[in-house]
């Protein structure tokens, strides 16, 4: 069983999320703020390309930052070809694909 709960951090620009699993450790996916209204103001748009999701690892403290997003419209391709700009920490963290769909929504 999987259970995540939602931190709301009030003086950063970030969600942390804490993942708890049945194994191994707990960890957290850090969503900037940033991310999130881009992403929102692309699917207003119209746009439902999917992507991927740019970020870091903090090994530390079992902590995976989501700091960027790049859409690509062949998500596989992208990932195989994706590199970090120079001196960046940056990695490919994960993927997404819109569903702007009326049928889905979140809970507020």
């Amino acid at each position: 069983m999987k259970d995540v709960t939602i931190q709301e951090i009030q003086s950063s620009t970030f969600t942390e999320l804490n993942v708890r699993q049945d194994k191994g450790e707990p960890y957290f996916i850090r969503l900037h703020d940033s991310v999130v209204k881009n992403l929102e103001r692309r699917l207003a748009s119209g746009e439902e390309k999917p992507g991927l999701l740019i970020g870091s690892f903090e090994a530390a403290n079992l902590t995976i930052s989501v700091e960027d997003f790049e859409p690509a419209a062949n998500i596989e391709e992208r990932i195989r070809t994706w590199t970090p700009r120079a001196g960046s920490r940056q990695h490919v963290v994960g993927c997404y694909w819109p569903h702007a769909r009326a049928e889905f929504a979140l809970d507020p």
